[in-house]
């Protein structure tokens, strides 16, 4: 009975190997001036493999469109440039993925993608826009991003949204780094089942937000679910590390983790949480930060922002954070924009460690509020002296009230 099985497995091995077709994208003559067309006919190709091998110059490009089905590879040492001069359009991008099914765009060692971020800030040169883009992932499904960098765009380097009500999904982001972007290092804006993991988002600055990742729906039919960030690095972006910044109450409940990231020296905090929905329309969900090093070097750490009673739950587990300023930093602060029970927190056993004393929790309400005490346990410890303690919750009351 084994030898029949052996022998369908090697000839399905062997159809398999057969259907798979390579071209390389020097074999359509790329032009050093612009080689978009040679790039774009490799992809228009139906090749199963694209190669963008290695040549004496740089493939200087406009926009080049993904196709299904298909895997790219970028060669160690090639670098896909946009074209000084080009990508007038406000929305324009270096490479689109849009309706993508079972598609993989991967580098091999320092293989880059990069476009002009200094020329698209200029407004001698270009039009004001937050939107050049340099990778957009727009409703693609079974799509992966791996093992690359993505360097200086006009807007974000990954944007990942859905498009006339669906979504993107099974997405996958994975040892990228996306560094010295004008808007944001990542936008999620629609997803189900997306991983990114471990990437490096950094050096984010141009025009707000200015974060690492902004998991930041449009509308209502919008979703993120099943989202998880692992093993991530986000440091050094003008706005903050991580933020969720949702104000639509979304018609799926809210799952988001974000699990063993590293997030410092951002100069508007680590995380930022604002969960969705509003006191009469509180959207269901959870958001779970576990295993997390925050490191802040002044200012606040951690906003948490409409957390009510019974929306969403926002959840810390065996989290550090570092306030590794010189002067008075505040570790946590509940903001509201609206009246009611703020609740829903819970911190698990976490750990802050300060050089100064802090000003452990603020609370900044615009409505009349009531906070209930959070779960959890909350030690702060002197860093100099190893001097360890645990925060009565209790005082938040005080600390809700002004007092």
């Amino acid at each position: 009975m084994k030898k029949p099985l052996m022998i369908c497995l090697l000839l399905a091995s062997m159809l398999l190997t057969a259907r798979e077709t390579v071209v390389k994208v020097s074999d359509f003559h790329p032009d050093p001036k612009d080689a978009t067309a040679a790039i774009q006919a490799a992809l228009d190709s139906g090749a199963t493999k694209v190669i963008v091998d290695k040549l004496p110059f740089d493939y200087l490009i406009t926009t080049v469109f993904l196709r299904s089905n298909q895997e790219v590879v970028v060669q160690d040492g090639v670098t896909i440039a946009a074209i000084p001069g080009e990508h007038k359009d406000v929305n324009s991008c270096l490479v689109a993925a849009v309706g993508v099914k079972n598609g993989i765009l991967r580098g091999e060692g320092t293989a880059l993608l990069k476009m002009n971020k200094a020329d698209y800030q200029d407004p001698n040169k270009y039009a004001r826009s937050e939107h050049r883009h340099l990778m957009p992932i727009i409703n693609c499904k079974n799509f992966t991003v791996r093992d690359i960098t993505l360097s200086s765009s006009g807007g974000d380097g990954l944007y990942i949204s859905g498009k006339d009500g669906d979504v993107s999904s099974d997405i996958l982001i994975e040892n990228v780094v996306s560094d010295n972007h004008h808007r944001q290092g990542c936008s999620v804006i629609s997803a189900e089942r997306l991983t990114i993991r471990k990437c490096r988002f950094v050096n984010t600055s141009g025009t707000p937000p200015a974060l690492g990742i902004d998991f930041e729906p449009n509308n209502s039919t919008e979703r993120l679910v099943d989202c998880l960030v692992e093993d991530c690095y986000l440091g050094g972006n003008v706005g903050g590390g991580l933020d969720m910044v949702i104000f639509v109450t979304l018609a799926k409940p809210l799952s988001i983790t974000v699990r063993n990231c590293v997030i410092e020296n951002n100069e508007q905090g680590c995380l930022g949480v604002r969960p969705g929905g509003t006191r009469g329309k509180q959207m269901k969900g959870l958001v779970l930060i576990e295993n997390c090093v925050f490191r802040q070097p002044a200012g606040t750490a951690i906003g948490l922002y409409n957390v009510w009673d019974k929306g969403v739950k926002v959840k810390f587990r065996n989290c550090v954070c570092e306030l590794t300023g010189a002067s008075e930093q505040t570790f946590c602060a509940f903001v509201t924009q609206d009246s009611g029970v703020f609740n829903g927190v819970d911190f698990g056993k976490f750990l802050v460690k300060y050089n100064c004393p802090p000003k452990e929790f603020e609370a900044h309400w615009h409505g009349k509020v009531k906070l209930s005490k959070p779960k959890g346990t909350v030690i702060f410890m002197d860093s100099k002296s190893g001097k360890k303690d645990k925060y009565d919750m209790n005082r938040l009351q005080r600390v809700a009230q002004g007092k």
